[in-house]
C-alpha cells in the first residue's frame, strides 16, 4: 500500500496550471484565432477584386469585338435592329439618326455613351448579340452595386473633382466598391502612378492601368463611386 507520504509525492507532481499559463495558452489561441480571421479576410478581399479585374476585362473584350463587327460601340449602334435581330421591335435601343431629332438620336453613334438611353442599351447591345451572358431585361451589377457604363464627359459633369484624362472616352463605374477591394485592384493591376492632381484638387489616389490608360478615382475617404479606365482609347 502507498503511504501517506508518497500519496503526497505523488500528487504534488500532479498540480493544475497556474494562471499565468492560462494566460499565455489563451493569448497564443487569440493569436492564432485573430492570424485566421485576418487571413481569410485577406483571401476574400483577393477574391472581391479579382471578380471586378474579371468583370473589367470581360467588359472591355467583349465590347472591343462588338465594335470590330458592327463598327460601333454596344449602346451607342445606330439601327441597332438591322445588324441584331434579338432586338424587338419598338424597342428603345434601336435607335436610328437624326441629326435634328431627338436627343438620343442625335448623338446615336458618336463614340460616346452619352445618354441614359445609350447606358441602358449598352448591356442589352452586348447581351442580345451573344458576347456576354446576361438577361437584356436587367442592369449588369457586382456584388457591390450597379455597374455603369458611361462617357468621361458625364463623369466630369457629375463631379468636377474626379480628374480624367480627356483621351479617355468611356469609363465603367462600380458604384459603393470598398476602399479595400479598390485598393486591392490598384495594388494587382496598377500602371504605378498613385495620385493625379490639379490645383487643389485630387482626382484620388488609386490609378488603374487598363488598355494603356490611366485615372485616378477615389481618395480613402472620399465617399465617391470608383471609376476605371474603359475602353479609353480614343473609338
Amino acid at each position: 500500500m502507498q503511504t501517506c507520504q508518497n500519496m503526497k509525492e505523488k500528487y504534488k507532481y500532479q498540480q493544475g496550471v497556474t494562471l499565468i499559463e492560462m494566460a499565455v495558452v489563451v493569448a497564443i489561441i487569440g493569436l492564432l484565432v485573430g492570424s485566421g480571421v485576418m487571413m481569410s479576410q485577406s483571401l476574400i478581399r483577393g477574391m472581391h477584386a479579382k471578380e471586378i479585374m474579371t468583370t473589367i476585362k470581360d467588359l472591355s473584350t467583349a465590347s472591343r469585338y462588338f465594335k470590330e463587327k458592327y463598327h460601333y460601340l454596344p449602346g451607342d449602334l445606330p439601327a441597332a435592329k438591322d445588324d441584331i435581330a434579338d432586338i424587338p421591335d419598338g424597342s428603345t435601343c434601336d435607335i436610328d439618326y437624326d441629326a435634328s431629332g431627338t436627343a438620343d438620336q442625335r448623338v446615336i453613334g458618336n463614340g460616346l455613351i452619352d445618354s441614359a438611353t445609350e447606358e441602358g442599351c449598352f448591356f442589352t447591345h452586348l447581351a442580345l448579340a451573344g458576347f456576354i451572358s446576361h438577361d437584356p431585361s436587367t442592369p449588369l451589377r457586382s456584388r457591390f452595386g450597379a455597374i455603369r457604363i458611361t462617357a468621361n464627359s458625364n463623369v466630369k459633369a457629375s463631379n468636377s473633382d474626379v480628374l480624367l484624362p480627356a483621351d479617355i472616352l468611356n469609363v465603367i463605374q462600380f458604384s459603393a466598391l470598398p476602399w479595400d477591394i479598390a485598393n486591392e485592384i490598384d495594388d494587382t493591376i496598377d500602371d504605378g502612378i498613385f495620385a493625379v492632381t490639379a490645383g487643389d484638387k485630387t482626382a484620388g489616389n488609386i490609378q488603374v492601368d487598363v488598355n494603356s490608360s490611366t485615372a485616378g478615382n477615389q481618395g480613402p475617404d472620399s465617399d465617391m463611386t470608383n471609376l476605371i479606365p474603359f475602353l479609353a482609347a480614343p473609338l
